[in-house]
Order: structure tokens, then sequence, then C-alpha cells
């Protein structure tokens, strides 16, 4: 089972790369006000926030307290962009720009240096067809 801490950061990179939605987030922040008995405030926040932007929401969900297991959230999100792609859910243009913005540095977690190279082999090739 996810801590806390590593469910949020899977919504948050996934709300930044395009997987999420802000009403996906929401949604997940609702869930867990529902059903935990103890609830940390910052969870409370992200609920509120449904007509914030989502620079915002990735702030909040970034100050929820707890320790991230950086290689499990980068593998459940490389698992979910396979599913949604196996499912149709995304096209290959979509899981392409998704992968590439998982890389580019710009969710603030370190990604093992094969897995990005792969996921840069696979955009280069992509975007060259």
């Amino acid at each position: 089972m996810l801590s806390l801490k590593n469910e949020a950061e899977i919504y948050r990179i996934g709300l930044i790369v395009g997987y999420f939605l802000k009403d996906d987030v929401i949604s997940w922040a609702d869930k867990i006000i529902e059903t935990q008995e103890k609830i940390d405030y910052e969870i409370i926040e992200v609920s509120l926030l449904s007509s914030s932007s989502k620079t915002n929401i990735v702030s909040k969900l970034s100050d929820i307290d707890g320790i991230v297991d950086e290689q499990l959230v980068i593998n459940v999100l490389l698992g979910l962009c396979s599913v949604g792609y196996i499912s149709n859910k995304f096209s290959d243009d979509e899981i392409c720009t998704m992968l590439y913005r998982l890389v580019s540095n710009k969710t603030d977690i370190s990604i093992n240096y094969e897995i990005e190279k792969k996921i840069h082999y696979l955009s280069d090739g992509y975007y060259l067809t």
C-alpha cells in the first residue's frame, strides 16, 4: 500500500505531466477525507482548491508531509501511462508528451538514468516518424 505522501506525489507529478486533471486530484483528496479518520490539513486544502490554478494544487500537494519513494512513484506513473495507452485512454502523442514532461525536469523528482535514456529514445523515435 502506498503512503499518503507517495500517493500525493503520484497525483502531483501526474497533474504536471498531464495524466491527471485537476478534478482527478480534487476527487482523490475528497476520497481521503471521506475514508480516513486522521486527515492532514493539506489534504483538506487540496480538496478546497477546485477553482485554483494547477500550479497552486501542485504546490499544495508537495506540502503534504512524508518521505517520498521516488523510484516507486516513477514506476507507478509509468505503469499508469502504460495502462492509459493500452486502454486507449490516451493517444500515442499524448503518452509521448507525458513521458517527455516526466523527464524534462519540471517534476522535481529524480529518474533512473536508464529509464530516462529509454524515454528520450522513445520520444525521439516517435517525433522523427
